[in-house]
């Protein structure tokens, strides 16, 4: 059946068969009595109104809600492209993901407690370090107990962030912002002790600020 014309206000003639009660067809029309007549026995009618609609819409409760951009400091990325170390990884996600300016790939490590280490090639004054995970609906919010050390000659860390629990959630970026004092070093290390969302440590970026 083909509608010409818009509807304002349509009906659905919804016919069943008398002796089982089963729907044999669906008819729409304009109004009540435009029923085709001489087709349809009307004992076995109902009529269902549809509320008027001018453009197709999808029901509230069916909405995705929103993924917030994560924004970060101004400044230059000092750990983007730069050389990494690792305790190891899994499948296709090593470590030079989380260095290479794209955060929908991520490093993600085999187990925990999992370490990730950014050499910035010399010595920086440094004072914030975020870290992001993929801003993808199908990562679901996590949390991750995770420091922050640094050192000058990578072998001697000084933690400048002690542990804390950290929720990577859509709703807020998917991203994390540790500042501590203002501190000079050439590397710096995430240290990380569990993962509500994956077996071992996850960063998709890692930035480190002046």
């Amino acid at each position: 059946m083909s509608v010409t014309k818009k509807l304002s206000v349509a009906y659905l003639i919804v016919i069943a068969l008398g002796a089982c009660g089963g729907i044999v067809g669906l008819l729409l029309a304009p109004e009540p009595a435009a029923a085709p007549a001489g087709h349809v026995n009307t004992e076995f009618v109902t009529w269902v109104t549809v509320p008027a609609q001018d453009a197709a819409s999808t029901p509230a409760r069916f909405v995705l809600p929103e993924i917030e951009p994560f924004v970060l400091p101004e400044g230059v990325n000092l750990a983007e492209g730069m050389k990494v170390d690792y305790n190891d990884y899994t499948d296709v996600y090593p470590g030079r993901n989380a260095v290479d300016g794209r955060d929908r790939t991520y490093w993600e490590a085999q187990t925990l407690p999992s370490w990730y280490t950014v050499d910035m090639a010399e010595a920086r004054e440094i004072s914030t370090v975020t870290l992001q995970l993929p801003p993808i609906r199908a990562w679901g919010k996590r949390t991750q107990a995770l420091s922050v050390s640094v050192s000058e000659d990578g072998e001697n860390f000084t933690e400048v962030s002690p542990e804390g629990s950290y929720d990577f959630d859509n709703a807020s970026g998917n991203g994390i912002v540790i500042s501590f004092d203002t501190v000079t070093a050439r590397f710096v290390r995430v240290d990380i002790k569990s993962n509500t969302g994956a077996k071992g440590g996850q960063i998709s970026e890692i930035s480190i600020f002046e």
